[in-house]
């Protein structure tokens, strides 16, 4: 197994280094988010980014399809994604402070915030009820 794996550095060299690396950063970022007692944090800033990719998606929807291409675009909703997820992780880091609302508390509302109003939006979006018609209709 060890020659096979040193037999194909040559071919992998790039792409193992990187897998290391991501390993012990993931590690190290592991151990600080329980230390810090943040353990939704990963669920909280995948919520935001749903909320980022909703809220890009209703924009998109009363854009002028010739105007404003851009904002029907692949890079356009995952920019939007990555916004609403750095904007949480911001907004989760903060707090915990002596008073305050601790980090899981803060982090269960960016969670419950951004799920609610990813579905209200979607819920009103007028894609959404397209395909709500479209089930309704063929059933």
């Amino acid at each position: 197994m060890i020659e096979s794996f040193l037999s194909s550095w040559d071919l992998f060299q790039n792409a193992y280094l990187v897998g290391w690396l991501i390993a012990v950063v993931l590690s190290l970022v592991g151990v600080l988010v329980v230390a810090r007692d943040q353990i939704f944090i990963g669920a909280a800033v995948s919520q935001a980014s749903t909320l980022g990719i909703a809220l890009a998606m209703w924009v998109a929807s009363w854009a002028v399809a010739e105007s404003s291409g851009w904002l029907r675009s692949d890079i356009f909703l995952a920019g939007m994604a990555v916004i609403f997820s750095v904007l949480a992780a911001l907004l989760t880091a903060r707090g915990g402070a002596a008073g305050k609302e601790s980090h899981e508390a803060i982090t269960g509302w960016v969670y419950l915030v951004s799920a609610s109003l990813s579905i209200l939006v979607v819920s009103h979006s007028p894609h959404g009820l397209e395909e709500v018609h479209r089930l309704l209709s063929s059933s």
